[in-house]
């Protein structure tokens, strides 16, 4: 065989090899991963990049069909699958502690409350659990007769807190009922078949719930701890005991969290309390597009920070978000790919301290703000949408904050309308770099779906709709750790609940359990990995302040040496213990330094 008949066989093996990926992971998403890590072995083997992605963007057009008929697969598998039927069987209970256990009495599966509030996870053995011996002996007793009988008529079971040695702590109470979940091979132990759902009847505070406590009424750390205490059916002394205080400042506490809540008794502040739970189990992102939050008289709704919408000129729909001081000094403050809009309760402490006014377009696409065509110029939609924006509200000139690839927009902005952006502010930024050195630092999903925007195009859609599928099957926080496996900095943060808590809430307009914003992020990098240095030139003049973290999955040394080298006006300074989600560590030492750019005139 000639040495061209050898290459044609070659390229036609590729070929096939890469259309079997493509129905692998439309079939599965899951299958992404390893087409990724195919990529990352061949690039090694070859030393050349992304050599293996130039070779499917010449391929390219031969694809195509393959590329349209596996979205369709995607698309359908998205429709069907919701999660395992033991997923299934706790996802009515985002607010409520809920388990699983199988005819074994082991438990097979346990939302986060059930995690949190018992001690257990999935495997363990009800032994484990939390209470008192002799109350757990009772709950084994009733589940082997429920699981024998296996009745549809649920059981109540009271347990006492193996800690509570003086009766003021109410005991749980949890209804046990008997489901035949659609599982072959269930297992069968003793006559007991099926499997037995334990869902806890004790209040259970909504992870939302300290947020909206601090955005609506002000409650410092320590008062939401004792209104939750007071809810959970403590008493000032018995509260005073558990916090190591005494009875006289704990009652200092109640007072001023009366105050600030403008109720008269302890009573009051609790039915006001669970009014407010009641909105915020239904509405997981308070104040979303199309939902009706009522909220009682006297809770101020003012200090909500709804999403709210803007009808533009050419009728699409634009939300944003503004959060912080109503009359402060206005930013702009964008969202990245991921979606991260919402400021964490301490960092909008701050804000209002330096009397900060944070706005957000919700870009098109993301959310429910209406999504363009492909052929659509994303630059200009988004920049007009921009200015439209603060033209609503009345903002003529204000500082921009770009977090991530979003720089591109702000220096867009900063070109067209000069005269409306103050100084610019890049938190982990992106520049444009003609080499691929860039991708060379990058984790191997940010490296995978950024290059394949420049030397892959047509695999591009496929490929961040695979991933946000993919996102949606597994959970965002999986997906996210997934991708910031090398950045400890990025882990550490979505472990901290009081920041997890605002990235979840945030994230939703990107992706959701029944929505993702694949479309619209691809239609984004198809923008950042063109040469758009002309941008970066044309707003020299403009003050700006750049910052990277040192474990930032977009930069690492090498490229924000290049971006030196490449823009040697621009200097980054660099932040040590640091990743993508630079704002939310660091929101400390950043906001007074955003607030310092803001205040200028």
């Amino acid at each position: 065989m000639s040495a061209k008949a050898d290459a044609k066989s070659s390229a036609e093996l590729s070929e096939q090899q890469i259309i079997s990926y493509i129905y692998d992971i439309a079939l599965d998403p899951g299958n992404l991963d390893g087409f990724i890590d195919r990529l990352e072995s061949a690039a090694t083997g070859n030393s050349g990049g992304p050599a293996e992605l130039a070779q499917i963007g010449a391929l390219s057009a031969l694809l195509e069909s393959h590329l349209s008929r596996a979205e369709e697969f995607l698309d359908r598998s998205k429709d069907v699958d919701t999660g395992s039927a033991t997923e299934r069987a706790l996802a009515s209970f985002d607010a409520t502690p809920a388990l699983l256990v199988n005819s074994a009495l082991q438990v097979v599966e346990a939302n986060q409350h059930a995690k949190g509030a018992f001690c257990v996870n999935v495997n363990d053995s009800l032994d484990s659990l939390p209470f008192d011996e002799d109350d757990v002996d009772e709950l084994f007793t009733t589940l082997r007769k429920v699981l024998r009988e296996r009745s549809g008529k649920g059981v109540l079971v009271s347990l006492k807190a193996r800690s509570a040695d003086d009766g003021q702590q109410p005991p749980t109470l949890m209804h046990i009922h008997w489901l035949d979940l659609d599982i072959d091979d269930q297992l069968e132990v003793a006559g007991r078949r099926g499997y037995a759902l334990l869902v806890s009847t004790d209040v259970s505070w909504p992870l939302a719930l300290d947020q909206t406590l601090n955005e609506v009424f002000k409650l410092t750390a320590t008062e939401r701890d004792i209104v939750r205490a007071l809810v959970e059916g403590g008493s000032p002394k018995s509260i005073a005991k558990d916090r190591n205080r005494s009875l006289g400042t704990v009652r200092t506490q109640v007072k001023s969290v009366l105050a600030k809540t403008r109720t008269h008794s302890q009573s009051e502040l609790i039915r006001v309390t669970m009014s407010l739970m009641e909105i915020v189990k239904r509405s997981p992102l308070v104040g979303l597009p199309g939902q009706n939050v009522s909220v009682e008289a006297n809770i101020p709704s003012e200090h909500y920070a709804q999403i709210q919408s803007l009808t533009l000129n050419d009728g699409r729909r634009l939300d944003f978000l503004v959060q912080g001081s109503g009359d402060g000094h206005a930013l702009v403050f964008t969202h990245m790919g991921y979606g991260l809009m919402r400021w964490p309760p301490a960092a909008l402490q701050l804000a209002a301290k330096h009397r900060l006014k944070i706005i957000t377009p919700i870009r098109s696409g993301f959310g429910d703000s209406d999504a363009v065509d492909k052929s659509a110029d994303i630059l200009k939609i988004t920049r007009e949408d921009t200015i439209a924006l603060l033209d609503y509200l009345g903002i003529d000139r204000c500082t921009y904050v770009a977090q991530g690839n979003d720089l591109i927009f702000g220096m867009d902005v900063v070109k067209h309308y000069p005269e409306r952006i103050k100084n610019l502010i890049g938190l982990g930024p992106r520049l444009p770099l003609s080499s691929d050195i860039q991708y060379n630092g990058m984790g191997k999903w940010h490296r995978f779906l950024l290059s394949t925007a420049r030397h892959a195009p047509h695999l591009l859609y496929f490929s961040a709709k695979a991933a946000f599928t993919l996102g949606q099957k597994i959970g965002g926080e999986q997906m996210f750790r997934n991708v910031h496996r090398n950045s400890p900095a990025d882990l550490d943060t979505i472990s901290n609940p009081e920041i997890a808590e605002t990235l979840n809430d945030s994230s939703q307009i990107t992706l959701s359990r029944n929505k993702h914003a694949a479309f619209a992020y691809a239609k984004e990098l198809f923008a950042s990995e063109t040469d758009w240095s002309d941008l970066v030139h044309a707003t020299q003049h403009i003050p700006a302040w750049y910052v990277s973290g040192s474990q930032d999955p977009l930069g690492d040394p090498s490229t924000i040496a290049a971006y030196r080298e490449t823009f040697p006006w621009i200097d980054i300074d660099v932040m040590e213990d640091a990743g993508q989600l630079l704002f939310f560590q660091k929101f400390e030492e950043l906001i007074p330094r955003i607030a310092e750019s803001a205040q200028t005139n």
